[in-house]
């Protein structure tokens, strides 16, 4: 059993399937016999990343406000923690409404390539060096407040490509 529905789209990576739940945990499961390899319940408001033996997800922080956070695959452990940024979406777990609304619920789940992290929180599409944590470049679109301003990039030959919330590429 785990806590909670999963939180958009689950990772293979190996023998494993790494996820996160609506509630906020964050899971590694072996994908021959569906054991639990670890699952910490962290604020997870992200499905996960997974490259080089690390796990990439945002983490719901206090006051309505968001952050990555780096887990060890192998155990699950914090590695790194960012800053934490305005995200009022990011104020509540994802089915606080209902699990339909969760279904829905997108908080800022990051895309790897190249050795880079590239994000969207709060206002910003940002990009991340993934073994220092050093910021590389940002990016603001200013959107509605209330709502989550553009979806995870996505990674198109050599485009970095988000939707925003008004319609736009």
């Amino acid at each position: 059993p785990i806590r909670a529905d999963v939180l958009t789209a689950p990772v293979i990576e190996g023998d494993s399937l790494f996820f996160t739940t609506m509630e906020g945990s964050a899971y590694r499961v072996n994908t021959s016999n569906g054991r639990v390899r670890w699952s910490r319940s962290i604020g997870a408001s992200s499905a996960p990343s997974v490259q080089n033996g690390s796990v990439y997800v945002a983490q719901r922080a206090a006051g309505a406000r968001e952050r990555q956070i780096v887990l060890d695959a192998e155990n699950g452990h914090t590695l790194t923690r960012g800053d934490a940024v305005a995200a009022p979406y990011a104020s509540e777990r994802a089915d606080t409404r209902g699990t339909e609304p969760g279904w829905s619920y997108e908080g800022a789940r990051p895309t790897y390539a190249d050795g880079r992290l590239y994000y969207a929180m709060g206002h910003d599409l940002v990009a991340r060096d993934a073994t220092s944590g050093r910021e590389v470049w940002r990016r603001n679109y200013a959107a509605s407040i209330a709502a989550r301003g553009m979806t995870s990039p996505s990674l198109i030959g050599s485009q970095l490509v988000v939707g925003t919330r008004d319609g736009k590429l």
